[in-house]
Order: structure tokens, then C-alpha cells, then sequence
């Protein structure tokens, strides 16, 4: 991906305050654009069949297929899609995420915001 190019952002969780509170970082970020909001891991899989994603933000923890289930399935189906963890809770309470999901990063929602964001993407882009 080009530096110019401007980095489509699906945000997932199933509590609508951090997924709109997300999206607000998102758009508030020059060179980001929120693609989409899903609030299941089955209904982002079913958006990124027709919507055009370079990243996405998903909890860890929601009801169904959860994020490491649809971070599994995220990437099976298109691999060249970036992922980023987020949860509430602390990374020693949740599964092996490292051996789940070698190619997701963590991030505790507690530290999210727009520096992060950024550093995460650059992190994930190799940059």
C-alpha cells in the first residue's frame, strides 16, 4: 500500500459506545477512513465480502464466533488484511492469542487511541 493511499478501517465490537468511540478515532485521523462497523465477528465476515477493508479493529470477546474465530476467518479468506485485537480485558486472561493468531496484534482497549492507532498500523505495515 502506498503512503498515500488512505487506510479502510472495519471496527468490531459488540458494545456500540467503543465501536462508535472507535470509529470516532478512526475518522478523527488524517490518512484513515472507517469502511465499516460490524458488532459480531459473523456480521464483519459478512461485510468484508463486499466492502474493501485494509484493517480491522476487533474485540476479542463478543458473543458467536467471537474475534479470534473471525480473525481466523478473516485471514483464511483474505490473508492480506491487517488485524488488531482489542479487549477489555488483560492479555493473560485471554486465550493464547499468539498461538491463535500469529498474525494479529494486541492492543488493551484501555491504551487505544490516535498515536496508538498510527503506531499500530506502521507496525503492521512493515513500515
Amino acid at each position: 500500500m502506498a503512503a498515500s493511499d488512505v487506510v479502510a478501517v472495519l471496527v468490531v465490537d459488540d458494545a456500540a459506545a467503543f465501536r462508535h468511540a472507535t470509529a470516532d478515532v478512526v475518522d478523527a485521523l488524517g490518512g484513515f477512513r472507517v469502511a465499516g462497523l460490524a458488532d459480531s465477528g459473523e456480521q464483519a465476515l459478512e461485510l468484508l465480502r463486499s466492502t474493501s477493508v485494509d484493517l480491522v479493529l476487533m474485540d476479542v470477546v463478543m458473543p458467536g464466533i467471537g474475534g479470534v474465530g473471525a480473525a481466523r476467518s478473516i485471514h483464511a479468506q483474505r490473508p492480506d488484511v491487517r488485524i488488531v485485537l482489542l479487549s477489555a480485558h488483560a492479555r493473560d486472561e485471554l486465550p493464547d492469542l499468539t498461538a491463535e493468531c500469529q498474525w494479529c496484534v494486541f492492543c488493551p482497549k484501555e491504551d487505544f487511541g490516535p498515536d496508538v492507532l498510527e503506531a499500530l498500523w506502521r507496525a503492521l505495515d512493515g513500515a
